[in-house]
C-alpha cells in the first residue's frame, strides 16, 4: 500500500524544516509527500528547491489553503491519504507503518 502526504506551505519557516524531516524519518518505504506551496516572504521556496528526496513532489499553487489541499489530492498516487500541516511533525517514525 502506498501512503500519501500532503502539505501545504506559506511562510512556514522554521517550521517546515522539522515537518519535512518527520516525514523524511518515517520507516515506512511506500510513501509520498506532496507539497503544496504558495509565494512565500520567508525561505519556504528556497528550502523546498533545495530538497533532493524522490518521495517528495512539490508543486506551486497560490491559492487558499482549501483549494490547495484538493489540488494536492489530485496529484497523489497512493491509497491512503493524509495531511502533515507545515508546522506538525509526526510523534514516531513508525506512524506510517501504523497506518498501514
Amino acid at each position: 500500500m502506498k501512503i500519501s502526504i500532503i502539505m501545504c506551505v506559506k511562510n512556514s519557516m522554521p517550521y517546515l524544516m522539522s515537518s519535512v524531516r518527520s516525514f523524511q524519518s518515517q520507516k515506512y518505504k511506500n510513501k509520498e509527500l506532496i507539497v503544496v506551496y504558495a509565494k512565500s516572504d520567508d525561505n519556504s521556496e528556497y528550502y523546498l528547491k533545495s530538497l533532493k528526496d524522490k518521495n517528495i513532489r512539490i508543486y506551486e499553487y497560490n491559492q487558499q489553503i482549501y483549494k490547495s489541499l484538493n489540488y494536492g489530492i489530485k496529484k497523489t498516487s497512493g491509497d491512503v491519504i493524509g495531511i502533515l500541516h507545515s508546522d506538525d511533525v509526526f510523534f514516531s517514525e513508525l506512524i506510517l507503518n501504523k497506518v498501514d
